[in-house]
Parts: structure tokens; sequence; C-alpha cells
């Protein structure tokens, strides 16, 4: 952990401070906070490895909502209904155990968790109800694909994705419907960074548990560690 030594308000010890700790002060007036900010993308910041991933699992969790719904256009032509994005927390947690059981789950298992705090005029269930009441084989063909199995499609060689093709049906995406290019578009500063985390956390066999050390703040790529 780093350790956030006092600074003399001296220019010269703060300049010999900063050196030493590898962080940069603004100190501003009275009354006013002191702003950290560590180099790059700071200790812990946007460009960490578990706020990365977690940039990847949102994105990729609105891309399979959107997915559904677009399944459910096609079937249906114009559907009364349609699923909605998915609570906060099982957004968002990153955590090792989490993101395992994640990626051995299958896209309704997706569906079936509570939807978004957002959503007020609907019931917390209301995706896993949508879910019970559609008896279409060719959706339930979707609904019952691996999420990492989805996610390849999802990530398209880094390369805009406009259809999906399953059982000889072909899925038009929607303009909500954003694949993997679109987050690299999104974020261009963390770009290294998005792709090395995906192929690590997605696209490869090794268990990337391995990667992180439990007494190091940093692995393999230079992100820091996962807490």
């Amino acid at each position: 952990m780093l350790r956030w030594n006092k600074l003399d308000t001296k220019e010269d010890d703060i300049e010999e401070s900063n050196r030493r700790i590898n962080f940069r002060v603004s100190i501003g007036r009275r009354g006013k906070k002191r702003q950290k900010n560590l180099d790059k993308e700071g200790y812990h910041g946007c460009g960490s490895f578990d706020n990365v991933q977690r940039k990847i699992q949102v994105h990729y969790h609105n891309f399979l909502i959107a997915l559904c719904n677009d399944a459910l256009k096609t079937e249906y032509k114009k559907p009364r209904y349609s699923f909605k994005k998915i609570n906060y927390k099982d957004n968002t947690t990153v955590n090792f155990g989490y993101v395992s059981k994640l990626k051995n789950s299958l896209i309704k298992d997706l569906l079936n968790l509570k939807i978004s705090d957002k959503c007020k005029n609907y019931g917390k269930d209301y995706n896993q109800k949508l879910l019970e009441k559609i008896e279409s084989a060719w959706l339930n063909k979707l609904f019952s694909m691996n999420y990492l199995e989805m996610f390849k499609y999802y990530y398209n060689n880094e390369k805009p994705l406009k259809k999906i093709v399953l059982e000889g049906k072909e899925i038009v995406l929607s303009s909500k419907t954003k694949s993997f290019s679109y987050l690299l578009d999104k974020y261009k500063n963390l770009t290294e960074k998005i792709l090395d985390t995906t192929k690590i956390v997605y696209l490869s066999d090794e268990n990337y548990g391995s990667h992180f050390s439990t007494t190091n703040i940093s692995f393999a790529l230079g992100f820091e560690k996962l807490r």
C-alpha cells in the first residue's frame, strides 16, 4: 500500500516529496480541499484493472439486454414488452468469484436477475416474469446460450457488429445494441488496457486469477491489484 508522507509547506520539500512518492499535489487556498492526483490514471483509479473490467462487464450486459430485445422484435415483429437493464450491484460486481460464476452462466440467468432501480414502474422480477411468458423455441435457443460464448459475438474481433444469425434467423441489431468496438471508441484513452483485460478475463483459457499477487500492488500488465 502506498504511504502518504506529510508535506512541508516549503517549495523545495514539496518537490523532493513528489519525487519520492511519485504523485502530484495541488494546494489550493485555505479552506479548500487538497486534491491528490496520481500519475497517469492514478492508484486504483479509472484505469485500474477492476475498473476497466467493470466498464467491459457493464457494457456487455447492456449489449445482452438490448440483443434480447432485438431478438424479441425479430420473432414477434412488434412486441409489447421488452427486457430492462439489470440492477446496479449485479451489473457492476467484478470480484473473481462472481465473474467466474457469470462466465459459466446462461443468458437467461442474467435475465432472471432483479432489474435496475431506475425502472420504478416495474417490479424487480419483471425480466424473470417476461422470460417465463415467452414460448418461442428459437428465442429459448438464444436465452440458453452460454454467457462467455455470446461474448465472442459481442467482441467480434474488435469490429462493429450489425447482425447475428441464430439457427438460420437473422437478428438485426438496433442502435441501442452496442458491441465491443463501441466501447473502444468511447474510452480511446484506455484502449490498450481494455484490450488486455478482455483477453485475460474473457478470451483466455487460463485462470485469470493467477495474474494477481496478494503482496504486490501491480501485475504483469502494470495495473493496480484487484481488491
